[in-house]
């Protein structure tokens, strides 16, 4: 499966290095860190987070395709005040 993820610049630096010294690659890296992330049991034995259900209305916009991130990204960042965009 593929999925977009934004990291901060050093860190992806710091797993392309990583990466390139193990022969392997950034996805390896990755699959790897959220398996033992996610191996490792929560302290009350429940979900980590606990997120809030909406009600929403009116569903979306039109020409909004969820499942294409990068046109998504470009609309939030449109929506953003100027200076806070990446």
């Amino acid at each position: 499966m593929r999925a977009s993820v934004h990291l901060d610049e050093e860190l992806y630096a710091r797993v392309t290095l990583r990466a390139a010294a193990e022969a392997c690659t950034v996805t390896t890296i990755v699959e790897a860190a959220l398996e033992r992330f996610l191996a490792e049991p929560t302290s009350t034995g429940e979900s980590r987070f606990e997120l809030p259900v909406l009600e929403g209305k009116g569903g979306l916009m039109p020409g909004i395709d969820l499942t294409h991130g990068e046109t998504l990204y470009r609309i939030l960042e449109q929506d953003m005040p100027a200076g806070q965009q990446r």
